[in-house]
């Protein structure tokens, strides 16, 4: 399933987790098909951004995808589970498709 995925200090990702692991340092986790979500406008928070997508997507910075990540400090991840055209607008940024 996909989701946005916000750590401790890397930063904000949109993908799906493949591995979760809990460690004396915190929580890892691996990310596949993972896109950083570097910038945005148009969405109040992460929650309404999965829901609803982002009102000026041209003005937001979501950079190529890669093929896996793994990050430390995992905090809070959302559910991308509703909001078709959200999904449409972070897989689709450059053109990039991922199925649902």
């Amino acid at each position: 399933m996909k989701s946005i995925i916000r750590t401790n200090r890397a930063g904000v990702f949109f993908g799906e987790i493949e591995k979760q692991e809990n460690t004396p340092a915190g929580v890892i986790v691996t990310i596949k098909n993972c896109r950083r979500i570097w910038y945005w406008e148009g969405a109040a928070s992460l929650s309404e951004m999965a829901n609803k997508g982002v009102r000026y997507p041209s003005r937001c910075k979501f950079p190529a995808p890669v093929a896996s990540i793994t990050v430390r400090a995992f905090i809070e991840q959302t559910w991308y589970d509703y909001g078709r055209d959200a999904i449409r607008q972070l897989a689709g940024h450059y053109g990039i498709k991922i199925e649902r």
